[in-house]
């Protein structure tokens, strides 16, 4: 347990620590592998020790003792069960990397229905299906761009004897509404990181996963009919209406369909070939925008044909 760290007396600041700067940091850490849900069986004690040292460099400890102190935390931040109580180890980095993932995939159910309740959007029921197939077009991805209506633009004002083609063929990944405001939950969580690992594309393609529940028909009585390719927040609105939550046989109201690895594992995966080949400026406009949608947020969100078999639409995105 946290209390079985070599933390000087009195413990108390060094426990508000942990869980201020610790956590986000793991998380920052976590962020930067193409792989959000195998995080969690990649930690090893170099990389926890060095959080360590960065976190707590005041703290001196000799060779014995450091070697005890990777194995504590490795044991802390890795292993489930203590073996002194058989009880979930608190603050383990599982829980930690479940909780962080868990948020991204609650934040985006609250980001997609603010989004589509908003007045000012104007959304109704068949507006919201017009738009949930539109963006969620398994050949487009619409749902991702900030402007994905780019090349069309850049031929009208090729017409209008505009020149800067460059600038308005733009489509801006990862750069719409939807997924910035998810990103932005993010960044939230890995204010006060006292370490930065590198381009959070693991984080960006998580969080574009939980705002893309895939539908592989859609059923109409005895008929099935196909029906596109959809993810997870975004596809609860499908027939327009917010079908996110569903009652079990006790009465209860829970999550239709969770975010787990099983389910959403390999389409992180698969957005994350696309976040990991965004350059500097695009990394930068993505980030800034997002940073400055943080203090907005909530209290409560904290195969085409010309795709060869076996590559993910989501990796060959136009960005």
């Amino acid at each position: 347990m946290v209390d079985d760290l070599p933390f000087p007396h009195p413990r108390t600041p060094y426990n508000a620590k942990w869980q201020k700067v610790f956590r986000p940091t793991l998380l920052s850490w976590a962020s930067t592998f193409s792989d959000p849900y195998a995080t969690n069986t990649l930690l090893e004690e170099p990389i926890l020790l060095e959080m360590w040292d960065i976190i707590y460099p005041e703290i001196d400890l000799d060779k014995e003792d450091r070697m005890d102190t990777g194995v504590k935390l490795i044991y802390l931040v890795c292993v489930l069960l203590s073996p002194r109580s058989w009880a979930t180890v608190p603050f383990q980095a599982g829980n930690i990397l479940h909780d962080w993932r868990t948020t991204i995939g609650t934040g985006a159910l609250n980001v997609v229905k603010n989004h589509f309740l908003f007045p000012a959007n104007q959304f109704n029921k068949e507006r919201i299906t017009k738009f949930v197939q539109w963006g969620l077009d398994p050949k487009k991805f619409n749902f991702i761009y900030g402007d994905p209506n780019a090349e069309t633009v850049r031929l009208i004002l090729m017409f209008t004897n505009n020149t800067d083609i460059g600038l308005q063929n733009q489509k801006q990944g990862f750069r719409s509404d939807l997924v910035l405001n998810v990103y932005a939950i993010h960044l939230k969580k890995v204010a006060g990181a006292a370490a930065t690992y590198g381009d959070q594309y693991g984080a960006l393609a998580l969080c574009t996963a939980a705002v893309s529940v895939v539908l592989f028909m859609l059923l109409d009585h005895t008929k099935r009919f196909p029906f596109y390719q959809t993810e997870r927040a975004l596809s609860f609105w499908a027939s327009g209406e917010d079908m996110s939550m569903k009652t079990d046989e006790n009465g209860k109201r829970k999550l239709a369909a969770l975010f787990g690895e099983m389910e959403w594992g390999s389409r992180a995966r698969g957005w994350a070939q696309s976040t990991s080949r965004l350059d500097f400026e695009q990394w930068r406009a993505i980030d800034a925008e997002a940073t400055a949608r943080v203090k907005k947020l909530p209290q409560d969100e904290a195969a085409g044909e010309d795709i060869p078999l076996g590559v993910d639409p989501r990796a060959m995105l136009e960005l």
